[in-house]
């Protein structure tokens, strides 16, 4: 499907939701295919997916890029659920797009009791943390920490959840990555409504 896609003209294949659930009856769940490893080694069964991906799609020079959960930039006693590690992901992607929307951060992060309010300040922590995982990988991969940071291309919410999402709040989202060097960076909004006037800072 990705080599189809690709020839028809995108530029880019981008995997999302590469992951095991994280809702419902966890403790029920088995994983017939992946067996045993299914209930405990789920980071590296996405790793794995990620390494075949590039395997598949490097030789052919197609840029691939993957979507993670963003809470695992600051929290990664959720990779062992989630099976998302950003060490990996981050060694086999292309470009590596946190979804750190701050409506789907945890009441309390950051010291915040309703993170959507405060967008630009849980970006700053959030990918913070982000750059700190990239600098930990480049440190035991040899790479230089400053690929691996330009990897970084994160969601940002350009949606209404947690509070009403203004230009100003959409555009202090892009400010806070542009702050630690993040120059790169999408905009969701699950009906295609976007904000046209927050792509400016004026």
């Amino acid at each position: 499907i990705g080599k189809d896609a690709y020839a028809r003209g995108f530029d880019e294949l981008n995997y999302d939701y590469i992951r095991f659930p994280t809702d419902g009856d966890l403790q029920a769940m088995r994983f017939p295919i992946s067996g045993e490893k299914g209930l405990t080694s789920k980071p590296e069964i996405v790793g794995n997916f990620y390494k075949f991906l590039h395997e598949t799609f490097s030789p052919l020079d197609i840029p691939i890029s993957g979507d993670l959960f963003g809470i695992i930039n600051v929290n990664q006693v959720e990779t062992k659920t989630l099976g998302q590690d950003l060490h990996v992901a981050l060694q086999y992607f292309d470009y590596v797009a946190p979804m750190v929307y701050p409506s789907h951060f945890y009441a309390g992060t950051a010291g915040y009791q309703n993170p959507a309010a405060h967008p630009g300040e849980i970006i700053t922590y959030s990918m913070k943390g982000a750059i700190k995982i990239a600098e930990e990988t480049a440190s035991s991969t040899g790479v230089a920490p400053s690929t691996l940071i330009k990897k970084l291309r994160p969601w940002y919410q350009d949606f209404d959840m947690g509070a009403v999402y203004t230009k100003e709040m959409v555009r202090a989202q892009i400010e806070a990555g542009y702050a630690l060097d993040i120059d790169s960076w999408m905009l969701w909004d699950p009906a295609n409504k976007y904000t046209p006037s927050a792509l400016t800072s004026e």
